[in-house]
Order: structure tokens, then sequence, then C-alpha cells
């Protein structure tokens, strides 16, 4: 599994070149006017820049397409304006070739960036605020990253520029997905004296990266650093869900163990408390840090009171799984030699039910065929709205016959249409047994 895992409405006066090939329009290279763009797609063909005095407007259904290595560097303004159910999707044209991603630049304390309901996917960097950067406010909220799978940070906040920052910066990155990523979220300093960061509610799972050892903050899905306590603003973590994202050995694909974030620097201690990293203790979560536990030279981390079970506001999320009332290890099968099964999840919000959605699958090796089968399994679902709870009842004991195999409970939706992550119980057991044959 290695490295794997466009209609144009303007109200100003720029130009826009119809694409004959795909039927969507290609953006300008140049934005000089604020520019308000309607639900359609587009494509980013070359780099692009958003002039300092310009603001771009997403409006919700849009969908942005980059070609390989395109970008669009905003030296203005950008908003999304997507709604709930109704996102923005920005993704490259070719996964295979992909593009590059947004990037603030420049000192621009009157100009903002607002990002709402916007799927980032299969992109270099979706998101890079480089050095120096001045904005009047920065919000990125109900927002997710998935499939980015370069090895390296996708989402990148740099220092602003605090000399010319006239006022403070609020930084609000709340509420987000950041799943199935080969990358991480790297934030250059968690000190500041204009940066008021504020990193609440964000669901952060699914992540791997690869290594021989757990060892560099930057092998983590939140890589950060933190040097002055004194500063006037430190960044505040409060709510999130990181939890279950893993180091992989770099030849094997094994897992060598669970890492969820990773500091430098000459701080002493950088709180975490009121965070949810599983169903964990103290001690536990602690070796999921990268911190001066394994480095002597860098900041502790310290979460002495972890969140019991996730935040209600963090997009939903499963928590708790347990086969016959017994919770297995993740990525472990678990013992079944009865017939009757019952899945029982907990999650953190409302969800929707579909019909005829196999939520429970069961994947095994047929040696005959010499291929991997996945089997949806036939369940019975028992809804408690209240406990946010569903019962599966199994009727099907494939499991049984064929011993060795992984369950995966996917395909679940919450109540802003989000896609809840999957879960996975025997799978590394099962590639390591075939891989061995």
């Amino acid at each position: 599994m290695k490295k794997t895992l466009f209609i144009l409405f303007i109200l100003c006066s720029s130009v826009v070149s119809a694409s004959p090939f795909w039927g969507g329009s290609i953006l300008p290279d140049f934005f000089v006017k604020d520019t308000i763009l309607t639900k359609g797609s587009y494509l980013v063909e070359n780099n692009v820049k958003i002039g300092k005095n310009a603001t771009v407007t997403f409006k919700a259904g849009c969908k942005i397409y980059f070609r390989k290595g395109a970008s669009v560097k905003v030296d203005g303004g950008i908003v999304f304006e997507g709604l709930s159910r109704t996102n923005i999707d920005i993704t490259s044209e070719n996964k295979e070739e992909e593009g590059y991603g947004f990037i603030i630049s420049g000192s621009n304390p009157k100009a903002e960036i607002s990002i709402n309901y916007t799927n980032f996917s299969n992109l270099l960097v979706p998101l890079n605020f480089e050095k120096n950067w001045v904005r009047a406010s920065v919000t990125i909220e109900n927002s997710s990253f998935q499939y980015i799978n370069t090895g390296e940070p996708s989402i990148i906040i740099n220092k602003p520029d605090e000399i010319t920052a006239t006022e403070d910066i609020s930084f609000f990155f709340s509420t987000n997905n950041f799943i199935y990523n080969n990358s991480s979220i790297f934030i250059e300093s968690l000190d500041s004296d204009v940066l008021d960061l504020q990193f609440y509610n964000n669901l952060i799972t699914c992540n791997y990266y690869f290594g021989f050892e757990l060892g560099g903050a930057l092998y983590a899905p939140v890589s950060t650093s933190f040097n002055n306590k004194d500063a006037k603003h430190q960044a505040v973590f409060l709510g999130n869900s990181i939890y279950n994202n893993y180091m992989l050995h770099d030849v094997t694909d094994s897992i060598i163990q669970e890492v969820n974030f990773g500091i430098k620097g000459r701080g002493e201690n950088f709180s975490l408390d009121n965070n949810y990293f599983g169903n964990k203790t103290s001690s536990e979560i602690q070796k999921t840090f990268d911190h001066s536990n394994n480095n002597s030279s860098a900041p502790f981390l310290s979460a002495a009171k972890p969140l019991k079970t996730p935040a209600a506001k963090a997009h939903c999320h499963i928590y708790k799984v347990l086969f016959n009332g017994v919770e297995p290890l993740l990525n472990k099968r678990p013992e079944l030699t009865q017939e009757a099964l019952e899945i029982t999840i907990a999650y953190n919000r409302p969800l929707q039910i579909r019909e005829g959605v196999q939520y429970i699958t069961y994947s095994y090796q047929d040696t005959t065929a010499n291929k991997i089968v996945k089997v949806g399994l036939q369940s019975k679902l028992t809804v408690d709205k209240e406990k946010f709870t569903i019962v599966f009842t199994i009727n099907d004991n494939i499991y049984l016959k064929q011993k060795i195999g992984y369950f995966t409970i996917a395909g679940l939706i919450d109540n802003e249409g989000f896609m809840i992550p999957r879960i996975e119980f025997g799978k590394e057991l099962f590639h390591n047994t075939f891989e061995k044959q």
C-alpha cells in the first residue's frame, strides 16, 4: 500500500476562456478585481494569481480542477462559500499528475481568507501560508482534506510578518476532517505575538507515515514547534479527535506504532488537555506523541486530562466498537467461535442510515482463485438515536469458515453529509499472513 493509498459568471471585467474539451471554464491567469464565481466547473490550467486588490469568491457547488503542478497564488483574498450538503470540491484533473494548491502570499492586512464546506483532495499542497504572510483574518471550517499522498506537509501555516501586521490575526481552524493522508498539518510555531490560532473540534485520523522508528516531528499528522511561553498568543487546541494515525515500516509496510502529534523547540511544556486521543490511558497517549519522551531537546506534550469520548461538535466518527460485547484491539481480528455475532458501534453525533448499504464487510483470500474476496455481511440494524449507538446483528458466518480475514465498517455518513472514516479489524494480520506465502 506504499505511497497509495470548471460555466463562469463574473461580476467584473475579468475575461475567462472557454474550455472546449471538458465542459468547464478556464480560470484567467490574473484577477485584478473582486470576482464572484457561481456554481460550475473551473480549471486551473496554469499558475493563477489573485492580485492584492482582488478577492475571489467561489459559491456553493463549484468544482475546481488543477492541472499538473498548477497553483493559485493569493496576494489578495479568497472566499469559499460552500454549504452543508452543497460543498465546493477542489482536486486535480488527473490524480496521477497532481496540481499544487493555494499559496497565501504577502502582507495584506485588509484581505481575508475564508473557507467553509470545501473538500480538498489529491493535491500536492492544498493550503500554503507562506513565510511572512499577513491577512485580516483566516477562517477554515467544516472542510475536509483527504488523499494527500506526498509524504510532506499539505497544510502549511508559517509565521506571519510581525512587523507589517497592524493588528492581531485571528486564525480559526475548526470542525475540519483530515483523513486518509500520507501528509501532515505543519504549524511553524504555537507561540506568536501576532497570530491567535484556535484549533477546535477537528477530526484527524486514518493518516499514515513511513519510517523505521518513531522520530522526527514531521512524521505526525500535526507537526509543530513551541519556543516562547511568554509570547502574546499561544495556540489553543480543544475538542479535537486525533487518533489512529500510524507510522509504517518503510520496507515492510507493517505498523510500527501509533503517532498522533509531533513537536520540537525550546519550550518546556505544551498542554493538549481536553482533546480525544482514543480509548487510552494518559501514559498510553504519551507514547503516540513525538516529544521529549523520545527526544530530550523537545518540549513535553501533556495530556493528563484527555476527553474520554469525542466532542459533540467534531464531525461524526466511530470511537468504540464491540464484537459480542468485547472491544477488540484495533487492527486485530477479534476471536470469534460462535455463529451469533453482534457488532455495536458508538459515535459522537447524529448520522444517516441509508437503505441498501452494506456497512459491514468481511474480506478474505480465495486461495483457489488467488484473489481477495470482499463479502457484504447481511445484518439487522438497531439504532439508539439518544445514545448514539447502532447494533448490527449479523446473519452470515463467512468469518467462521474463512478465519484469516478482516472486518471493515464503512459507508456511514453524518447529518451534514461528511463521510465517517472507516474502521478495520484484522487487516494487518491478514496482509502479513499472505505476504509470507
